[in-house]
């Protein structure tokens, strides 16, 4: 028969694969990837892609904003 502490560190291990599996399975984790793999192999895109990056990255600020003050229920006038 095991013995709890037996018991008890295969049920760690199992967590610690179920939070690493959750982690990598993030779609954010997942493009931080693509992105470092795609520094280190120097990929190229087209400018189309390119300029559709850039444009979506500026917008990525503005766009958290209002997400987080619809989120937290905040009235912009209250604030002008």
């Amino acid at each position: 028969m095991k013995s709890f502490l037996q018991l008890f560190n295969i049920q760690m291990t199992l967590m610690i694969y179920v939070i690493i599996y959750q982690t990598y399975e993030n779609p954010c984790i997942i493009a931080v990837f693509l992105g470092i793999i795609g520094r280190l192999l120097q990929i190229t895109f087209s400018v189309f892609i390119e300029t559709a990056i850039i444009t979506m990255s500026d917008c990525v600020s503005p766009l958290s904003m209002i997400i987080i003050s619809a989120i937290a229920d905040i009235n912009i006038k209250n604030f002008i």
